[in-house]
């Protein structure tokens, strides 16, 4: 993730939207792996309450997105130096627990208090679990079949 987000700071691209938005900061980091892994996207809150996202694999930037929010508050700031948890071993280790199953996609996000990663087997089962960045204790863990999830 340093590697994506540092190629991502010294380009060209970065360092002219950054020029231009000096109060937006990073809020959060986003990756899907799983038959393609996807590159790393980074996301900027912007003062006018959206965010700017970037990929890193090309370089691509998405400016302006709406936030899915109830209550439109802004978001923390995400300094990735204070950020001391290699998720590869994270990931190992769920992994090493729920050996049984079989995941096919892993959805991981990054914020400024957690990470919150979801895992989907191949028996249509989602696991999710929400690491705290400072305790790098678990707070939340559910596992349940998708066919438990009801629409509204």
């Amino acid at each position: 993730m340093l590697d994506s987000f540092n190629k991502l700071t010294a380009s060209e691209k970065f360092k002219g939207w950054k020029s231009k938005h000096k109060d937006s900061y990073m809020c959060s980091c986003f990756k899907i792996i799983g038959d393609k892994d996807l590159s790393w996207q980074f996301d900027f809150y912007n003062k006018n309450n959206t965010i700017t996202s970037f990929t890193t694999d090309p370089i691509e930037i998405t400016e302006n997105q709406e936030i899915f929010q109830k209550e439109k508050t802004g978001l923390k700031e995400l300094d990735l130096k204070k950020i001391n948890l290699n998720i590869d071993n994270v990931l190992k280790k769920i992994k090493e627990k729920y050996k049984q199953d079989n995941f096919i996609k892993t959805v991981i996000i990054l914020q400024s208090n957690c990470w919150n990663i979801t895992l989907l087997s191949s028996e249509f089962k989602i696991l999710n679990i929400k690491l705290d960045i400072k305790t790098r204790k678990i707070t939340d863990e559910k596992y349940e079949s998708v066919l438990n999830f009801k629409t509204k």
